[in-house]
């Protein structure tokens, strides 16, 4: 059976603000040119991305849960920021609920009453881990061979009593930007394959 590699992150690896993707659409497909694709040419391997722009630690952990995984599946997540949250609703035409994080003007009132009312850093971190390490258990029990990443620097730093995951040690260095000057550029998405083709090749002898 051939090995697939399922990707799951949020804009950075969707590749948000790259040329081919369609702005008018909220997750659409992702880019050709975003760091997964690259890596799966390199590796010679069919890629499957379900990385979500905006998305949340909480919401990338629950992709993971309902994703049909098989056999010979090899995974790299890219952890989100921990001062993201999402809030699902009990709405058909809703499927991802409110994104709520400073970031997000399309949420602000949810996004005002969360950080005013419940969001400490402390709390934030603790509940972070706690999702990725309900992810690692997960996968361990399916037996499916992961790589994870964190982007969040305070996340790296932080001494959390919940965690057992040994992460790859993965920074972020933007050498051009996307359109929309925000996101990373081609040259840095080619970057980030690289960085990842270094881990994954052992993962794919396994």
């Amino acid at each position: 059976m051939n090995k697939r590699l399922i990707v799951f992150g949020d804009s950075i690896s969707w590749g948000e603000g790259l040329s081919d993707v369609d702005k008018t659409i909220d997750a659409g497909p992702p880019s050709k040119f975003a760091w997964p694709e690259i890596l799966a040419q390199s590796a010679d391997i069919e890629v499957v991305n379900k990385a979500v722009p905006g998305a949340s630690n909480k919401f990338i952990s629950d992709k993971v849960l309902e994703f049909d995984f098989k056999k010979n599946d090899r995974v790299i997540i890219l952890w989100s920021w921990h001062g993201r949250f999402h809030s699902y609703q009990f709405n058909p035409k809703s499927k991802i609920g409110w994104k709520i994080g400073p970031w997000n003007a399309k949420s602000k009132k949810p996004s005002q009453a969360y950080f005013q009312c419940i969001y400490s850093t402390d709390d934030s971190l603790q509940q972070n881990f706690i999702y990725i390490n309900h992810i690692a258990d997960y996968l361990k029990y399916k037996k499916i061979k992961s790589i994870q990443s964190l982007l969040d620097y305070d996340m790296r730093a932080y001494d959390c009593k919940f965690n057992r995951v040994k992460f790859y040690n993965f920074d972020l260095q933007y050498e051009d930007r996307a359109d929309d000057k925000q996101h990373p550029g081609p040259k840095t998405h080619i970057q980030i394959a690289k960085k990842f083709w270094k881990q994954i090749k052992g993962l794919l002898n396994d």
